[in-house]
């Protein structure tokens, strides 16, 4: 009997423990940390529209998917619908436009490095302490 009351003590010590990592963990992540992180995929991606044997369509999620992240944060962060805007265009490029037709492989890279501009624009303005990834290092037809 004793065992089992020191064993169920230690269970709630270490769940605390873990729960008190865990928010640490997650209060370092920012907004303006996670939007960073959508321009270094934007840098790490932005190949993909040039190489044979990937898609593109991929490269296209992936920015998505990291722009809906850090959105969800700067939502959180209250930041404006004017700040959350290249995150906001940068999350729904994957996504097909008023006529029902998805970005084209050649229209993408320019369509996603000129949100990826204004976002840089956005973190500098709001975030001046935030590391960015060099967008110039892949720009279209550069």
């Amino acid at each position: 009997m004793k065992l089992s009351s020191q064993s169920s003590i230690f269970s709630v010590a270490l769940s605390i423990s873990m729960a008190s990592a865990g928010v640490a963990i997650a209060s370092e992540k920012t907004a303006c940390s996670e939007a960073s992180g959508v321009i270094a995929v934007v840098v790490e991606r932005m190949p993909d529209f040039q190489a044979s044997g990937i898609k593109p369509r991929m490269a296209v999620t992936r920015i998505g998917g990291a722009a809906g992240v850090a959105l969800a944060y700067a939502e959180d962060d209250d930041w404006s619908d004017a700040e959350t805007a290249p995150l906001v265009a940068l999350r729904d490029t994957r996504e097909p436009n008023e006529n029902g037709q998805t970005i084209s492989k050649e229209e993408a890279p320019g369509v996603i490095y000129g949100h990826a501009e204004e976002l840089v624009e956005e973190l500098r303005r709001k975030c001046p302490n935030v590391e960015i990834a060099d967008l110039t290092s892949v720009a279209p037809g550069g």
